[in-house]
């Protein structure tokens, strides 16, 4: 009958033990990364300081989108969303963002994972990202999609 409260003891100071050596072994403190650091996108791009509006309309003058008619997407996804002819347009104000709302997450999971999770309830929305901003399209989209993610990339490139 003893011998199982030894082994049981034994077995919780390996498994201390264990902790204490992983979390030895664990990197010290990293800073956390700024929003505004983004692969192939300098801080000091003047993509941050552009606009959905802008955005749109030089959409609609190559042409790949017809009109400036749009509705509004769901609120509390990012700072302006919007649905252009079955053409998801996104963006946000990096530079205010507040750590922890609902914004600020969908921004991190869309620049880290390519898609937005709608208040995590697992309506997954692809997207592409770039700078402050982000683009998708519906299954029903007519145009040519290739089209519209070069002028994207074009655009968000722009000096």
């Amino acid at each position: 009958m003893k011998k199982w409260p030894v082994v049981f003891a034994f077995v919780l100071a390996l498994s201390f033990g264990g902790m204490l050596l992983l979390v030895a072994l664990s990197p010290d403190f990293v800073e956390p990364v700024s929003l505004l650091s983004q692969e192939g996108v300098p801080e000091d791009s003047p993509i941050w300081e552009k606009k959905l509006d802008d955005l749109a309309d030089y959409l609609i003058s190559e042409g790949v989108l017809s009109t400036g008619d749009y509705g509004l997407l769901s609120a509390g996804v990012a700072t302006d969303a919007r649905l252009y002819e079955d053409v998801e347009l996104y963006w946000w104000d990096v530079k205010n963002l507040e750590e922890g709302t609902a914004e600020y997450k969908a921004y991190e999971e869309a620049v880290s994972e390519g898609v937005i999770d709608l208040w995590s309830s697992g309506n997954l929305m692809n997207v592409t990202v770039h700078g402050p901003f982000a683009i998708g399209y519906h299954a029903n989209y007519q145009g040519d999609f290739d089209r519209l993610l070069e002028l994207f990339y074009a655009y968000c490139a722009e000096e």
